[in-house]
């Protein structure tokens, strides 16, 4: 990333030590959303659905959720970061962090994108299923 004016530097510190302070209000969280897809190099999400979840159990769905995001990143990162695990069967050297979101500006960005990524999908489940409250 290329900052032109000291003024500019000073808004892009300002927005991602917001991001990483995660001390982001709720109406501001979509917004830094679209900025971290953005200006991100990469991003991938993983979803498993709920019969693959009963089929292997959550922690291993979590993992397969985790495995096919890293499958999706181009260009393949030289090693990750992660948010206190270790992902099974992924080749990519593994740094586990614990309290990562809050040591690590691309783990606080991944958990920003994981969140806005769920919510969208509840939101979209509760036009199907409005008597469950998935929106709320």
């Amino acid at each position: 990333r290329i900052v032109r004016t000291n003024q500019e530097e000073i808004e892009v510190e300002y927005k991602y030590k917001k991001i990483f302070d995660k001390k982001i209000k709720v109406d501001e969280i979509f917004y830094f959303f679209d900025i971290i897809k953005e200006e991100a190099v990469t991003y991938g999400i993983g979803i498993i659905d709920a019969a693959r979840i009963d089929e292997i159990n959550i922690l291993q769905a979590t993992y397969e959720a985790m495995r096919e995001a890293v499958s999706k990143l181009e260009p393949v990162p030289q090693i990750l970061l992660n948010d206190a695990v270790t992902i099974p069967d992924v080749t990519i050297p593994q740094v586990p962090i614990i309290k990562g979101d809050a040591k690590s500006i691309s783990i606080a960005a991944a958990s920003i994108v994981a969140k806005v990524t769920r919510d969208r999908m509840m939101v979209e489940y509760d036009k199907v299923m409005p008597e469950y409250g998935f929106a709320s």
